[in-house]
């Protein structure tokens, strides 16, 4: 089924809705698109849908409908476990909390001080993307806020960012991926590299780990192995067909098109 999603001033965009996908989901790509948090949907029977959880096919909506995307007011507050971060009408950052957690460098101050259309965040840091599609990002350097190693491959066309506690991975347009952080928890995806080139949709993530879901349906993932950054024992039933992946702290679970559920991760957290 197709959505056309559309703002209050007319722009409108249409958008794939699978049988798994959520209304979180659909805000997720709503906000990729049109560089602004959703806080609601308002439906054309006149429903309004806040609620991230509830599956799109469960609304009353039909294929090609218009549904209006209700723009969360600014100043949008973003948190990780350490600090705040605002974000201004014109885009401008201000933060505040512990003194690792903050823009403290003249240079970075002012990178944040227009533009930014969405803050990520990890345990200890924070990924700006703005209205360009560069990602700026400070805080804890171990858990992210140093990303001088990729930085090259963040100065444009990022699309929207994931996060684990201590790693970020961001998507650009043509479904690449760009990781960094803490290199076990997901912040080093040499392994993947080749699967992560091209056509990665959605980023899912649990504490230490990542599962990519790709065009195709196929799910990618790494991080900490025994948290499901490694689905080996899996793998076959994750080539094609996902439709969402949802996640406990240690473990993921990708429900497929024929709604099939395949779980792996650590089994004490559910990863059967």
């Amino acid at each position: 089924m197709k959505l056309n999603i559309s703002l209050l001033d007319g722009t409108a965009r249409t958008f794939d809705v699978h049988p798994g996908t959520t209304t979180g989901d659909l805000k997720t790509k709503a906000r990729s698109v049109f560089g602004q948090p959703v806080y609601a949907f308002a439906l054309p029977n006149g429903a309004c849908v806040k609620t991230p959880w509830t599956l799109v096919a469960s609304l009353d909506v039909q294929h090609d409908d218009y549904i209006l995307a209700v723009i969360a007011p600014r100043p949008w507050i973003f948190t990780n476990a350490q600090a705040f971060a605002t974000v201004s009408a014109h885009g401008a950052v201000m933060a505040w909390g512990m003194k690792a957690c903050s823009p403290n460098h003249a240079a970075l101050q002012l990178q944040l001080a227009n533009g930014v259309q969405q803050i990520y965040s990890t345990s200890g840091a924070f990924a700006a993307v703005k209205s360009n599609g560069a990602v700026v990002t400070w805080g804890c350097s171990l858990t992210g806020g140093c990303s001088m190693a990729v930085r090259d491959e963040l100065t444009h066309d990022i699309t929207h960012v994931g996060s684990t506690n201590f790693a970020f991975a961001a998507v650009k347009q043509m479904g690449a991926v760009v990781t960094w952080g803490q290199p076990d928890c997901g912040g080093e995806s040499c392994a993947v590299r080749d699967q992560l080139a091209l056509g990665v949709q959605t980023i899912f993530s649990n504490a230490t780990a990542f599962a990519a879901m790709k065009s195709s349906g196929s799910v990618v993932t790494w991080g900490k192995p025994e948290c499901g950054g490694e689905s080996a024992d899996a793998q076959d039933q994750l080539t094609a067909a996902v439709q969402h992946v949802y996640s406990t702290v240690r473990a993921f679970a990708a429900v497929k098109g024929s709604g099939a559920v395949i779980a792996w991760g650590d089994p004490f957290f559910w990863g059967l």
